[in-house]
């Protein structure tokens, strides 16, 4: 379970692969376009770090060679419940 899902136990990453949609105006617009709730379900496009990584590639806020990087780091991010503080 992820910090965000013990957080908030309703979303849940779905099971089809969600691509993000950039239609902001701004990076800090199309990150908050990653999390939304169509006909009342939630979905987490970003469901993990390396997810997190490949958005920000996407997003042109981190080049592919760092990004694979960090993944061959482990992600290149803390462990979901490490991160909140969680045992």
């Amino acid at each position: 379970m992820s910090c965000l899902s013990s957080l908030f136990p309703y979303i849940r990453t779905p099971a089809v692969d969600v691509k993000p949609v950039f239609l902001g105006s701004h990076p800090a617009m199309d990150f908050l376009n990653t999390s939304f709730t169509p006909q009342g379900a939630a979905v987490e496009v970003i469901g993990d770090g390396p997810a997190f990584l490949d958005w920000l590639v996407t997003a042109e806020l981190l080049d592919a060679p760092a990004a694979a990087k960090l993944k061959q780091q482990g992600g290149g991010l803390r462990k979901p419940r490490e991160s909140c503080g969680l045992p």
